[in-house]
This record gives structure tokens, sequence and C-alpha cells, in this order.
């Protein structure tokens, strides 16, 4: 993502602060989240969540969803999920029950707690 006025410093205070724990927070900023950061004035937080509305449409989903870090979601299923979801918003809306099998395949599925559909080699 390259979203205006979020550099390497401003990144490093909003997680030393814990105000950011993982990248989809930064989506949820709000003006009293950034006002006790050094260096930040009122016009600087709301440059910087115009910047962050704006990146929303201008931002791959794709590219997004797989900086979301999701175990085991590479590449090829971000641009499946992108496809299916067109925005952010409808990604974050989505439920589980919006996701099909077909939709994340084997390797993302739940396992059984019992070991059933596994395959099992001899050794």
């Amino acid at each position: 993502m390259n979203i205006r006025g979020i550099g390497d410093k401003l990144a490093e205070q909003l997680v030393a602060k814990q105000v950011v724990k993982n990248l989809a927070d930064i989506y949820v900023l709000t003006p009293g989240d950034l006002k006790h950061l050094m260096q930040m004035g009122e016009k600087s937080a709301r440059n910087i969540l115009n910047a962050i509305e704006q990146s929303k449409q201008n931002v791959c989903l794709d590219r997004m969803i797989y900086a979301l870090g999701i175990p085991r979601v590479g590449r090829a299923l971000t641009a499946d999920l992108a496809a299916k979801f067109p925005s952010i918003d409808k990604f974050a809306a989505a439920g589980e029950k919006s996701f099909k099998p077909q939709d994340l395949g084997r390797r993302c599925l739940p396992r059984p707690a019992n070991g059933e559909g596994t395959r099992q080699t001899r050794t």
C-alpha cells in the first residue's frame, strides 16, 4: 500500500503505541487515534485520514488481501477472492458462510480433528 503521509516513522509510532496491531487497523483509524502521536496536528491527521480513504479506491484488492498475511492464502487465491468481492468493504463484510470450499481449495479448508479426509502414506 502506498498511503500518502504514512511513512516508516509514522507506521512505527502507530505500532509502538498499539494503535495499529495489524494492517487492517489502518482503515479504521480515527482523528483521536492520531492526535496522541508526535508532530500530529489536526490538519495532518485529517490529511492522513483522507489519504487512507483515497487508498481504498486505488489499492489493488488482491494485493491488499495478500498483505493481510492470512495463512495458506497465496497470490492466486487472493486474486480469486478479489474477483468475488470487488471492494475492500465487501470483502471485510463477507462472513464465513460467503466462502465455499471451491473458493478456497483443499489446503485452506479446516481439517477434521479426527484426521478423516487426510491422506496417509505407508512407510
